[in-house]
């Protein structure tokens, strides 16, 4: 075989090779996200089952190892170890941990992270305790809405027709 077909057969089976590898490598992500998925779903359960989530969560982890050599234990994050031992201890004890949210710690940190970097304060770090204690202290005090009453559509109905009479023509509706 020439040099320039041999090159160019070797590219094609090259494409091929590292095509047929991505999407291996891309269905594995996809079955990882499935998987954290399918144990999300078992923790946030109002009834969990402790065994069965024990289970997933080993074998979630035991997936993200095997999903390549750069995925080592080494790289098992401390979310991952909270995920397999210690959300299964929280569940013991409360019997379910729906109840449980991250989302008011996180707007905090959001808010803190803010207030640090644009503060032009000497202490932001006071900045930052005083901002939570004015929002622990305001939390109760909101804006109320007003108290609406519908009016019947009818009458709404006869307004809109005099009010279009009265456009139209120049005259006032009697009635």
């Amino acid at each position: 075989m020439e040099e320039p077909k041999k090159r160019k057969f070797s590219l094609y089976f090259q494409r091929i090779f590292l095509s047929s590898c991505l999407q291996s490598v891309a269905n594995a992500l996809l079955n990882y996200g499935k998987d954290f998925d399918n144990l999300y779903k078992c923790i946030s359960s109002w009834t969990p089952n402790s065994e069965m989530i024990k289970a997933k969560a080993e074998q979630w982890i035991a997936n993200f190892i095997a999903l390549s050599t750069i995925s080592q234990k080494a790289n098992v994050t401390p979310y991952m170890h909270i995920m397999a031992v210690h959300v299964l201890e929280m569940i013991a004890l409360y019997s379910n941990i729906r109840q449980f949210s991250c989302q008011g710690v996180e707007k905090l940190n959001d808010i803190a992270k803010c207030s640090y970097f644009s503060s032009s304060k000497w202490d932001p770090a006071q900045e930052i305790l005083f901002t939570e204690q004015r929002m622990s202290a305001t939390q109760h005090l909101c804006r109320k809405r007003r108290a609406y009453t519908k009016k019947d559509d009818v009458q709404a109905g006869q307004r809109a027709l005099k009010l279009l009479y009265k456009k139209t023509t120049g005259n006032k509706f009697n009635s």
